[in-house]
């Protein structure tokens, strides 16, 4: 049999790349699934707000728990109590009113956000909350899809006041907006200068945001090593995108721990995908010339095998980032494409497609 694979030539080495990283892909996604295991819900569901708005007593207790429901992961209920507040003639409408902006971003309304940050830029230019308002108008209009306008908004920040870790985190915002842009070089530069040296209890959130950009790009760059190519061309895209793969699982696993769901979710589609679209084109790859009828069937076993192999993996990735989505009572919109790749690829590999473990849970 060694032979064989002897005269096959350098494809034999190439996919002997991958077979050499694949007990690291394994222990990778075993990693990052004992990370996802800790990252964890509130114990207990926050009461409605219709149940607490009557035990506040004054305007100032509202607009404070107003705050302590959008820290505790309630958006929707920190607008119910903050619109309460807003409609009393002695509350803080500086304070409530930027609360709000930020309730309505962090439960999808970036629009709406962005029209409350601007309304308390013209009202009071002269405020405290001043910076904080045009660093999220900043991230409102990044998740409108407005890179550029985003980083105007950045330009427009007065940093000179700000913390040390203020300033990472605006540097990892300025990076990943770069990215966003297309501006790869400049982009990389401020996430690299921003993640080194970083504490990871510190802006988590950034961190994790910051590596599921990097990831992303690396996933992009290993999707341009195309196999229908010579043998010799080949054989060294094969070997420089299992190492890209191996880049990318190490950025998705320090996401998960990070503990961030949202970008563990990011983290989860752009691995299995990257793991789906080597797969793809090892299936597709050119055949070596000048192979005998036994050495081409033995080839495309090979093959085969790694193909298989990376879906699975695949498989498991999508499997990992469900779990957690159930277990946490997630309403994430990455949920569905995750959930639509782990149905196509399941059906592929005729196993199970498993819906009620990964069915989203109702309101």
């Amino acid at each position: 049999m060694k032979p064989t694979y002897q005269r096959v030539g350098g494809i034999r080495v190439s996919h002997t790349a991958i077979a050499a990283a694949a007990p690291r892909f394994v222990r990778g996604v075993a990693v990052f699934g004992m990370l996802l295991g800790g990252v964890s819900a509130r114990a207990e569901p926050a009461p409605p707000a219709s149940e607490v708005l009557p035990t506040a007593t004054s305007t100032a207790d509202l607009v404070e728990l107003g705050r302590t429901r959008l820290y505790a992961d309630d958006p929707k209920g920190a607008q119910v109590v903050l619109h309460e507040a807003l409609a009393r003639s002695d509350v803080d409408a500086d304070t409530a009113t930027y609360l709000l902006g930020m309730a309505y971003e962090w439960s999808g309304d970036p629009a709406q956000a962005l029209r409350l940050y601007e309304d308390g830029l013209a009202r009071w230019p002269t405020s405290p909350l001043t910076p904080d308002r045009r660093y999220r108008r900043a991230e409102a209009f990044a998740a409108l899809g407005h890179p550029r306008e985003a980083l105007d908004a950045l330009d427009a920040l007065d940093t000179s006041g700000l913390s040390e870790d203020d300033l990472r985190k605006v540097e990892l915002a300025e990076g990943t907006f770069w990215l966003d842009l297309g501006r790869t070089r400049r982009g990389l530069r401020l996430l690299r200068d921003g993640l080194k040296g970083a504490l990871k209890p510190v802006n988590p959130w950034s961190q994790a945001r910051a590596r599921a950009a990097l990831a992303r790009k690396l996933a992009r760059e290993a999707a341009k090593l195309d196999f229908q190519t010579g043998q010799r061309r080949q054989r060294r895209h094969v070997a420089e995108r299992a190492q890209l793969v191996l880049r990318i699982e190490k950025e998705v696993t320090a996401i998960a721990d990070l503990k961030q769901p949202h970008w563990i979710l990011d983290g989860v589609l752009t691995l299995g995908q990257t793991y789906e679209s080597l797969a793809s084109d090892l299936a597709h790859g050119r055949v070596p010339h000048r192979l005998t009828d036994d050495q081409a069937r033995l080839y495309a076993q090979e093959i085969g095998k790694r193909v298989k192999t990376l879906q699975l993996k695949a498989l498991r990735t999508y499997d990992l980032g469900l779990r957690m989505a159930v277990r946490l009572g997630l309403h994430d919109p990455l949920v569905a494409p995750i959930r639509r790749h782990r149905e196509a690829l399941a059906h592929d590999l005729d196993v199970p497609v498993e819906p009620e473990p990964y069915r989203e849970r109702g309101p």
